[in-house]
């Protein structure tokens, strides 16, 4: 998945713009060509918001995106993908992205998409396991080796916050508990085997790969699942396409 078709949105947008309806056309060339740079999905759904008129001199007051299971992450499926961005022009003369205004998203991540993705990071560790609950904790559960040999089964119970710039989100564990076999004991694990297990699973989420450059600004967790929240950065979809369109030549 790279970002090579973006420079295509700017003219399917002039295109579609020049029949009627036009809203409609638009929302069908945008949802044609999100699969190339947002990731394949079940499906996509796109709806488009300003004047007929002006959306066919490529001025568009707001786009929604909605996306069903998409992977815009390598190894990681997102159940649901919503996009919205706002005030969105295209010189209709270069079929340059002359501006965009906020863009903003949120991706649900189901815990078991979370189990399909942790092992397949190679993390090295024994019966890692990832449990998301009801009251926006995590517990993460393991068998740690000490010296070669595994140790009894350990659980984390902490949080997931997005890192300072929100290019990826780290768990932060701050309660430990060991299974001795005959139940669960509360325990002050020694800081350094919680660290070594924390190491492994961070970044829980990475966003360096993905095809726009997102930013988590906040992480919500219920039972099953975690929604994470952000931004792509003011420029950087206009960026992105103008370093496409220079590649395409």
């Amino acid at each position: 998945m790279t970002r090579r078709a973006l420079w295509l949105l700017p003219a399917l947008l002039i295109v579609a713009g020049c029949h009627r309806p036009v809203e409609t056309r638009v929302e069908h060339a945008i949802t044609d060509l999100l699969p190339r740079y947002l990731g394949q999905a079940k499906s996509y759904t796109a709806r488009v918001e300003g004047r007929p008129d002006a959306l066919y001199r490529g001025h568009l007051r707001a786009v929604h995106i909605v996306g069903e299971k998409v992977a815009l992450l390598p190894d990681l499926t997102v159940e649901q993908l919503n996009v919205d961005i706002k005030d969105v022009s295209v010189n209709r003369g270069t079929n340059a992205l002359d501006s965009v205004g906020e863009t903003r998203f949120t991706a649900r991540i189901t815990e078991d998409a979370l189990k399909r993705y942790i092992p397949r990071r190679r993390l090295h560790i024994k019966d890692l396991q990832v449990a998301l609950g009801a009251d926006g904790r995590v517990t993460v559960t393991a068998t740690p080796a000490l010296l070669g040999f595994s140790t009894v089964p350990v659980s984390l119970r902490g949080t997931v916050t997005p890192t300072e710039n929100g290019a990826s989100v780290l768990f932060t564990p701050d309660r430990a508990s060991l299974n001795t076999g005959i139940g669960t004991v509360g325990t002050g694990l020694p800081s350094i085997v919680a660290d070594h297990i924390a190491s492994r699973l961070n970044p829980v989420a990475d966003f360096s790969t993905a095809p726009l450059p997102i930013r988590a600004e906040s992480v919500q967790i219920e039972r099953g699942a975690v929604t994470i929240a952000g931004t792509i950065p003011p420029g950087a979809l206009q960026q992105a396409v103008a370093d496409a369109q220079t590649r395409s030549r």
